[in-house]
């Protein structure tokens, strides 16, 4: 190899260096954001000019995490849950492969089936619907339960309740509730899930109908979670931004947000999705607007019924819809 040559590679290697370096700070600013940002006063992460660095190390957020949540208790419980989980499914799943393997017996089929759904149920529906298409290219009938996939034309049959319905019957009792017009906070469930796909889109179609003037002012990403509704309900408090509506696409975000805004004098209408108890005593106390029942036991025998039918062989519908029931304070007595 002759000098120019060496020059050329130490010339390419040392682009391909800084190339990989720009990538890497690309990928990580987010990441140390996040970290800069954890040691801010919140009036420093709400600010209108908000600084990439903290002004000092302000620990106070870590304490009120502690103080206000069990993040300890958490962390134990997701450990144990998982090793638990864990050693149970590998035990269970290892016997199950052997038994399905090597053994003939009435009812195999049905079994197996039942067994495999079971493993079809992580959260992203993207995820979801790759393992549908494998199954039906199998030959093995697919219900999926509550949420939808992206496999639309490989399931077998879809059994809950229609989210899009969901979404625009809260956003009608909270709109009416205000007469059409007022500022809107938006809690979201988990990027790309049905459901909060759906919710949303039943939200922003009834808004578009009824020809309301109700202005989104914020929208905050958490993930069903009450912890990170609480979280973002406060920081929006504590910026001061007014609003008249609080849309939460499901109870435990409802709750949350309630749990942030207790005794804070604030006027508003709230509502959420789910009926979990916490939101129907909290209708049943005033404090929330409405809730939505999604009956759950329902869902679950029909989607079982159904994927007995299925792999029997006999003919299912491609959806069976369960309703969703409005609970206000007049009708909150008759679900506790």
């Amino acid at each position: 190899m002759n000098v120019t040559e060496k020059k050329k590679d130490q010339i390419t290697s040392a682009l391909i260096q800084v190339v990989c370096v720009i990538l890497g700070l690309i990928i990580m600013a987010p990441v140390l954001y996040c970290i800069a940002a954890a040691f801010m006063k919140p009036t420093e992460i709400l600010s209108s000019n908000p600084s990439l660095f903290p002004s000092g190390f302000y620990l106070d957020n870590f304490i009120q995490a502690l103080k206000m949540t069990q993040i300890p208790r958490f962390l134990v419980n997701s450990l144990f849950v998982s090793l638990v989980c864990s050693v149970m499914r590998m035990m269970v799943a290892s016997m199950a492969a052997y038994a399905f393997a090597f053994f003939e017996f009435k009812g195999k089929n049905i079994l197996f089936y039942l067994v495999l759904g079971t493993m079809l149920i992580p959260g992203d529906a993207t995820a979801q619907a790759v393992m549908v298409e494998e199954a039906h290219a199998q030959n093995i009938p697919v219900i999926e339960l509550c949420t939808k996939t992206e496999a639309e034309d490989y399931r077998t049959s879809f059994v809950g309740s229609d989210d899009i319905v969901a979404g625009r019957m809260l956003m009608e009792y909270l709109g009416d509730l205000v007469d059409g017009k007022g500022d809107m906070i938006i809690f979201h469930g988990p990027t790309g899930v049905s459901a909060e796909i759906n919710r949303h889109t039943g939200a922003q179609q009834m808004i578009k109908e009824k020809n309301w003037d109700i202005k989104v002012v914020a929208e905050k990403v958490c993930n069903w979670s009450r912890e990170e509704a609480m979280t973002a309900m406060e920081n929006i408090i504590t910026s001061g931004m007014k609003f008249d509506i609080i849309f939460a696409e499901n109870d435990e975000m409802a709750v949350g947000a309630l749990s942030a805004l207790k005794d804070s004098g604030l006027k508003y209408v709230i509502g959420g999705i789910d009926a979990i108890p916490d939101a129907v005593q909290a209708v049943a106390d005033g404090d929330m607007d409405c809730t939505f029942f999604q009956d759950y036991i329902t869902q679950a025998k029909t989607a079982l019924d159904v994927a007995i039918k299925a792999a029997s062989g006999e003919q299912v519908d491609a959806s069976y819809d369960i309703d969703f029931v409005l609970i206000t304070k007049e009708n909150v007595a008759d679900f506790q």
